[in-house]
This record gives C-alpha cells, structure tokens and sequence, in this order.
C-alpha cells in the first residue's frame, strides 16, 4: 500500500491565497485609489479639474470614476469567463492569466508619471479586474478540496498526512491519495460523485467542517500575507516620502543615465506610493509562480467528461451570458430558493462590510483629526485582527456547536454593532463623556481590532455558506454571480453615506445607511435561508441537467 502523503493543490490552493489577497489588502483598497487621486491632482488645470472620457472632471473624483469603471469591467470579464473556469484545465489557464496581467499591471506601475499618467487608470482596470477572475477560480476549488480533505480522513489520512492504516488490502491493492480522490471522482463538476459512489461516501456535516476550515485558514493566510507586505511597505514609505537634500557640489550625470536617474531618484509621496504598488506585484508574481506550479500538479490534463465543460473558451463565453439570463428565470429562482435568497442577503450585507471599510479612515480623518501615521497603523491593525478572526472561528464554532449558518448570522449581528455604536456619537451624555461613540481617537484603534477580526471570520463563513447552495458542477457560475452580487451594490452604501453627510454637514450620519444595510437583509438570511434543503435542492437541480 502507498499513499502520496502531500496534498499540493491545497498547498497550491494556500500560496495562492497569499499572492492575491495582499493587492486588495494593500493596493486595491489604499495604495493605487490615493496614488491616482494625487496624480490627478498633480495633473489637474487652474480649475482643479482634469479630461476624463471627454469630461471635466474634479480631480478628486477621478479615482471613484476610475474605481466605477474597474467594477463594471470586472463584472463583465468574471460574467464572460465563469463558465470556462467550471473546466479544471480552463480554470487553471484563467488563474495563470490572472497572476500574469495583475502582477506585471502591478510592477508598471511605478513609472507612471508625466506624459504616461493617463496610463495609471488602465493599469488599474487591470489589476483590479485580474484579482477578481483569479478570486472566483480560487473559491471554484473550495468545494472540491473540502470533499477531498474530507476523504483523506475518511480513508486515513490525519491532518498531518500521515498514513494511518485502517484495513488490510487486498494483494495487489494500490491504495493512492491522488488517485482515490481525484478531480472525476471527487470534484463538484462531475456531479456529487463523492456522496454517492460506492465505497466514498462522505458524511455531508464533515464536508461542511472542512469548507468551514479551509476558507478560514485560506483568509486567514490571505490577511497574514498582507499584513506582512504592509509591514515591508514602511520601509519605500517612508525613504521615498522624503525630498532628499542636493550635495553641495553636484556633479553633472552621464546623459545616457539622466532618465533613469530622474525616474528612481524622486522622491515625492506620490513615488512612493507608486513604488509600494509595484512592489506588490513583485510579490504577486514570486507567489503565484509556485502556487500555480503546485496546482497544476495536482490537476489533470483533460476532466474526461462531456457537455459544458469541453467547450472552448468562445463557445464557453456564449454559454456564460445565455445560462445568466436563464439563471434568473422564475423557474430557476423557486428551484434554488434558498442560494438566491443568500444571494440578495448577501448584496446587502457585503455592502455594508465594505462601506465600513471604505469610510472609516475618512471618519478617523475629518471627525477625529487622526494622523497619517495613526491612520497607518488602523490599517495595519485591522487586517491583522482579520487573519487572527480566521483562524480562530473555527475553534469558537466547534465548542459552541453552532452551524456554518448560525456562525454567520452571529457574525452580522456583531458587524451591526459597530453603525450603531457610532450612532451613540449623537447622544449628548455620550458626548459628554470621557469615550463612547467613537468619539475618541483610542476609541478608532479598538474599532480596528474589533471590526477587523469580524471581517475576516463574515468573509470565510459567507463563502464556506453559499458553497454549500451551489450546484455541484457550476461553482465557477455561481461564484462569479457570488462576486457580481457584491461588486453590483458596492456603491450604494457609499452613495447613501456620502448624500447624508452632505445634507447634515457630518459623516457620523452615514452610520443610519450603514445600519440599514445590516438590518434589512437579516430576516431573509435569518428565515429564509435554510441551508440543509438548499443543499439538497442544488444537488437535485444539478442531477437534472446532467
């Protein structure tokens, strides 16, 4: 008997987490929004404004603009190649593409200045638009290695991948990990062969466990890797920010260097911010090339099924935006109730998350006049209390016996706290007081710690959910409507916030949006969706077109 003690497409599958997720913790949602703010700045007429698609715009808008068009493309490109990526060679390739065009969109750019500042708004399309196709292939492979982590217990693999025998095989018998488990046998897109082939059934609440645990731990090692790189990031912050002083006696460069040297030798915050987005695709590209090695090991040349998932990559694209259209058919809607049902939960409630995010350093700044080092620190702080939410999720659920689902709707009722704390803000004993309704600056480091380890343990535990409501075979799809659900109401929270703080002259109002895009959705996620009969229904929907 041999066993391959190594699962290298979950070791993939980790790597990788740690190559994309630093670009949205670090550049996607601070570095490159203020590197092109101030190149617009920079760049703008006597009147403060800049030509943008043939308007004139203020600069300071430019990079919502520029962030409004990077979501409409994303949303178009994970549409377009969702069902490509429901074939594992496709997915692959895609996931591969995607590292390639972030990474290099990423390192370009640092040379962004001058005549070529125009350029900053289509690299950053592109990274953005990169990070979320390599987002939904990576969530494609949770299903099936949570039923395989699952096997390899069943069969006697322990976490640590040492061979436990658990019964005497017959002569002859080759007992494989990667052949006992493999993509025909134990992955979603051949249907749910691994609850109902003879001899592999897996124990559907064990399955649950370890989607629970592996999203956990994915996100947890995806903030670690960002908390890391922001870490490093100090380091170029700090040197470039800083004009340096001209020698006393300077000494004319050769001419064939004077470029060059004046490209590495500025010294602005703008460079610097420019250099720590290049440098987070230095980083990006160093993971990605053994995460990719590490899958593609793992994953075999052809799936050997028929139907959706040998078309090619044009007629993938066409049958993408026709089942999208089907997909919201009345018809489809009442057979899957339930992953519909989550579906507008989640608009709702990701939303919600993300304009907390989105607007808490803009609170720090304007109501509690915090510092740009302070305001550093909030962003280190929170991503690290993100990871260490991760991680520990899974331990608190296990001892309190909660479901996945339960686990969810505890962690929405926690992020809820947060808008109606700082609503606290407007009571006048509150003000009157030494702390309380965010009112302090200490008050902001707290918050921090708080929303960060919620935030991370709502992200695993929303996608471990809705894993479990997709058709087994179509998680590309579904994932890609999981992202599109999220990207397509990002800016209705933003918008809510901006228009009431306009109308009363104070961004605390903003907390009355951001409530309501906690409470609004919560009956539906509380009543509505029932995760076991959701499961069932997927499976049954899945069965049926076959």
């Amino acid at each position: 008997m041999k066993f391959k003690l190594r699962d290298t497409l979950k070791t993939g599958w980790f790597v990788a987490q740690a190559a994309f997720e630093p670009y949205i913790v670090a550049s996607g949602a601070f570095f490159i929004p203020l590197a092109l703010e101030q190149l617009a700045t920079e760049n703008a007429g006597h009147d403060g404004r800049i030509s943008f698609l043939g308007w004139r715009v203020e600069s300071a808008s430019y990079s919502l603009y520029v962030g409004s068009i990077s979501v409409v493309i994303q949303a178009l490109a994970v549409i377009s190649l969702g069902t490509a990526a429901d074939n594992v060679s496709h997915r692959l390739h895609l996931l591969t593409a995607s590292a390639v065009i972030g990474s290099i969109a990423c390192m370009s750019f640092y040379p962004l200045t001058g005549l070529f500042w125009p350029l900053a708004s289509i690299v950053a399309v592109l990274t953005q638009t990169s990070y979320g196709v390599g987002g939904v292939c990576l969530n494609s492979y949770l299903p099936f290695l949570a039923k395989r982590s699952a096997k390899r217990v069943k069969y006697g693999l322990d976490n640590n991948y040492t061979p436990i025998i658990t019964h005497e095989p017959e002569e002859g018998e080759d007992v494989d990990d990667n052949a006992s488990f493999s993509h025909s046998e134990c992955s979603s897109s051949s249907g749910d062969a691994d609850v109902e082939s003879e001899g592999g059934s897996v124990d559907n609440h064990s399955v649950q466990t370890h989607t629970a645990k592996l999203s956990a731990y994915g996100q947890a090692i995806g903030y670690a890797s960002g908390i890391a790189l922001l870490i490093v990031l100090l380091i170029p912050l700090n040197i470039l920010s800083k004009t340096p002083h001209p020698p006393n006696n300077p000494v004319p460069p050769p001419v064939l260097v004077i470029g060059a040297r004046k490209l590495f030798s500025e010294r602005s915050p703008v460079v610097a911010i420019r250099a720590c987005v290049s440098l987070t695709g230095v980083l990006w590209a160093s993971l990605s090339v053994p995460a990719i090695t590490l899958i593609r090991k793992d994953t075999p040349a052809t799936e050997g099924r028929l139907g959706e998932n040998t078309l090619t990559y044009k007629e993938a694209i066409k049958a993408a935006w026709k089942r999208l259209y089907q997909t919201f058919q009345v018809a489809e809607i009442k057979q899957l109730q339930s992953t519909y049902w989550f579906l507008l939960a989640w608009a709702s409630l990701s939303d919600g998350f993300a304009t907390i995010t989105s607007t808490a350093i803009l609170f720090a700044k304007t109501q509690l006049h915090m510092q740009s080092q302070q305001l550093l620190a909030i962003t280190v702080l929170s991503p690290l209390a993100g990871a260490l939410g991760s991680m520990s999720s899974p331990y608190l659920q296990k001892r309190l016996g909660w479901s996945n689902h339960r686990s969810l709707v505890a962690l929405v009722l926690a992020g809820l706290l947060v808008p109606l704390y700082g609503l606290l803000g407007f009571l006048p004993l509150v003000q009157q007081a030494p702390f309380g309704g965010f009112t302090t600056q200490a008050e902001m480091f707290v918050f921090a710690v708080y929303f960060g380890a919620i935030y991370g343990a709502f992200q695993s535990y929303a996608r471990t959910v809705f894993s479990a409501l997709i058709p087994p075979g179509r998680e590309a799809h579904w994932f890609s409507i999981y992202a599109i659900s999220s990207k397509s109401t990002s800016f209705v929270g933003s918008l809510l916030v901006g228009l009431l703080a306009d109308k009363s002259s104070n961004i605390r109002s903003g907390f009355f949006a951001i409530a309501a895009l906690f409470i609004l959705p919560l009956p539906v996620l509380v009543h509505k969706i029932r995760p076991n009969q959701g499961a069932v229904d997927a499976r049954i929907y899945s069965q049926a077109r076959s």
